[in-house]
């Protein structure tokens, strides 16, 4: 009788996670461990950058609200009329005083799912079947994190009025006869420096250090700084490039990362498991619960218009 050696593997090996691929015994042994698969995927999802907007720093949000105060960019500074002023010998030093803006109210929004697996996917050794269900769902967690954040940004760029109209003609004009013959003031890097010397204006003493375009912008801005002449235009700059299909066509976003405002958790992403015995499946809810603060207008400028025909 021949005598066949069994693998030492799923579900009896250890668990690992490498990249997308996840074994049996990451997904179902031991429980608790699904949220961090979930995260990790969360994180090498190349679309996922808002945690680089906004400051992140882990906080638990009490009370089921996040009560805050924007902050302008004359606001860092006293008000015009109850500013420092020159004293004469003997007399008393003016009065200073300062305004303040109305509070404002951000609520936690849950985003929850649950993810069945059989024991037939546990016992047959189904990884794909599994994995194709937990990636989706990082994806989806991913995405809408994503799309939140976006959201709160360019509502709150919006009402602050935090807008300027392009100065180039758009970044769609073709320059058949190279940048060196092209007028400075028509590319996009004379929206770069208008955004600048905005921020120098503001004299906040922020720059910005991210820019958020669509996929369509970036494609042109590709097209018009090829061969490395993109990269080291941001360089020049100090900003990174950013492209996601949540940016409005045509608009431009530049903002200071970790200083526009907040990402904070009611509830960072955990699961509930519960097993279904009657129907032989574990059964895992996965839930975040996410709080979005945008309160400093100083650190964020949208560039609208770079989509012009140049003509």
């Amino acid at each position: 009788m021949t005598t066949v050696q069994n693998p030492v593997a799923n579900p009896l090996g250890g668990a690992t996670v490498s990249g997308t691929q996840i074994t049996v015994d990451a997904l179902v042994n031991p429980p608790t461990i699904i949220p961090e698969i979930i995260r990790s995927l969360v994180a090498e999802n190349m679309g996922y950058f808002i945690e680089n907007v906004f400051n992140t720093p882990g906080l638990t949000v009490q009370g089921g609200a996040v009560i805050y105060t924007e902050t302008f960019p004359e606001d860092y500074f006293l008000p015009a009329d109850q500013s420092i002023a020159p004293r004469a010998p003997g007399s008393e030093a003016v009065r200073l005083g300062s305004t303040r803006h109305t509070p404002k109210v951000s609520r936690p929004e849950s985003y929850a799912g649950t993810i069945e697996v059989h024991d037939e996917v546990k016992r047959r050794n189904q990884v794909f079947a599994a994995q194709r269900q937990f990636t989706q769902a990082a994806n989806t967690f991913a995405d809408k994190l994503q799309t939140r954040g976006i959201a709160t940004l360019l509502a709150a760029t919006s009402a602050w009025g935090r807008e300027i109209t392009a100065v180039s003609k758009g970044w769609r004009k073709p320059f058949t006869e190279g940048l060196l013959k092209a007028d400075p003031s028509k590319l996009a890097m004379a929206d770069f420096a208008a955004v600048f010397q905005q921020f120098e204006e503001d004299k906040a003493g922020i720059r910005p250090d991210l820019l958020i375009v669509n996929p369509a912008d970036a494609f042109y801005l590709n097209l018009t700084y090829p061969n490395g002449q993109l990269k080291a235009l941001l360089d020049e700059w100090g900003l990174t490039l950013k492209s996601t299909p949540l940016q409005t066509v045509g608009n431009a976003l530049f903002c200071k990362g970790g200083q526009v405002g907040h990402m904070l958790f009611e509830k960072a992403l955990d699961q509930e498991y519960e097993r279904d015995a009657d129907a032989k499946t574990d059964l895992y809810v996965l839930e975040v619960v996410p709080v979005y603060v945008a309160d400093n207008a100083a650190a964020v400028l949208q560039v609208t218009g770079v989509n012009g025909n140049g003509s």
